[in-house]
Formats: C-alpha cells, sequence, structure tokens
C-alpha cells in the first residue's frame, strides 16, 4: 500500500508548459525578483520582521505572465475542489510569492496551517540524473509530500512519503495541512519557484 493510498486527500500534479511558456516562466521569475528586492522581510516570520510588515502578491501583478499564471491557478483550484467534493460556488483568496533556494538550501519539513491549500510551479532549476538513486545527489530538487502520521513519530517508518521529481513547469497542488520538505539543493543553480497558500470557501 502507498502513503497515496493512506491519504484521504488528492495531489493535483500537471505540466502547464502547453498553457506557460518559457519566455512567461523567465517573465515570472523577473516580476518575482523585482517584488523580492523591493519587499526584503517578505519571507520573515511576521513577529521578526524589522519595521512595518512587508509583503506582497504576484496575482495582482498586471503583466501577462502574472495574470497567465492567475488564470491557470484559478482554473486548476475550481477543477481540484469538483474533485474534492466542495458544493456551491466556490470562492478562493490566494497569495503568490516567489521563492528561491541556492546550494546548500532546502525547505525544513512544515505545513501551512492557516490556508487550505498550497500550490507550487517550478520555473527554473538544476536538471540532473538521479538513475543511481542515491540520495540527494547530484542536485536534491524533490519535493517530499510526508504522510501525517509518520510525521508525528520516529518511531513510525518516515519513507512512508510521496515525492515528486519537479522540472520547470510542473505544478502541484497539495492540501496544506500535509508536512511537505524539500532535499537539500546540491546543484550549481538556485531552485526558483512560485508558491501560493490558498483559502477556499463556499457560498450557497
Amino acid at each position: 500500500m502507498t502513503a497515496l493510498a493512506l491519504w484521504a486527500t488528492n495531489i493535483w500534479s500537471e505540466d502547464i508548459t502547453r498553457e506557460l511558456s518559457e519566455a512567461a516562466m523567465r517573465e515570472l521569475i523577473a516580476i518575482g525578483d523585482e517584488y523580492e528586492t523591493t519587499h526584503p522581510q517578505a519571507h520573515v516570520p511576521a513577529a521578526m520582521r524589522i519595521g512595518p510588515e512587508e509583503s506582497y502578491n504576484l496575482l495582482g501583478d498586471p503583466r501577462p505572465a502574472a495574470a497567465s499564471f492567475k488564470s491557470i491557478l484559478l482554473d486548476r483550484m475550481e477543477r481540484l475542489a469538483t474533485i474534492e467534493g466542495f458544493l456551491g460556488t466556490q470562492k478562493f483568496e490566494a497569495v503568490t510569492t516567489l521563492r528561491r533556494f541556492g546550494r546548500g538550501e532546502y525547505a525544513k519539513p512544515h505545513n501551512h496551517r492557516s490556508v487550505d491549500y498550497v500550490a507550487v510551479l517550478w520555473l527554473s532549476l538544476e536538471i540532473t540524473d538521479d538513475g543511481a538513486n542515491m540520495h540527494q545527489h547530484p542536485a536534491g530538487n524533490r519535493l517530499h509530500l510526508i504522510d501525517p502520521i509518520a510525521a508525528r513519530s520516529r518511531f513510525l517508518n518516515h519513507g512512508m512519503l510521496h515525492a515528486i521529481r519537479p522540472v520547470p513547469g510542473l505544478f502541484v497542488i497539495h492540501p496544506a495541512h500535509v508536512f511537505h520538505t524539500s532535499e537539500i539543493n546540491l546543484g550549481g543553480e538556485d531552485t526558483v519557484a512560485l508558491v501560493t497558500n490558498m483559502l477556499i470557501s463556499t457560498e450557497s
């Protein structure tokens, strides 16, 4: 039995390069870097920020690449909400930011308890051959969705997870309560992605 069979959840995973071109992904990186420069505290916990809260939402940017991504995000969330059994008209609140992981960096195991879903779109990363099946070799860019029961106890099998090998253009949506992590980036290029936190509600 796989971890996915144990979870009462759905995971959306799709290559969206037919709808979002390589040029559009480059534009999204440039737009995201622009916002990151002007919002240096964006990824610092609110309680630890210096001065007023600094945050941003790429979904509010009017440029074509951001508008295209917003349209794709809404379409996929509507489909996923249908699969998940939401009734009535869905209302989504979403915030998208850019994340970079340089050499030696990774996302520690965490979840997003304050929202309902997390979406990740990989824009750029080092593509390497891990056919030798060596842990974190050579670039270590896989995303791991960890079984929530195994995540709570050191006595259970932490191998109970679903590993996703990203490539540019891969778009993944998963419930925010699921613990997730990434392998250490051992490559020479930054791993660049858009991360979206989403709340969903229904209106009868």
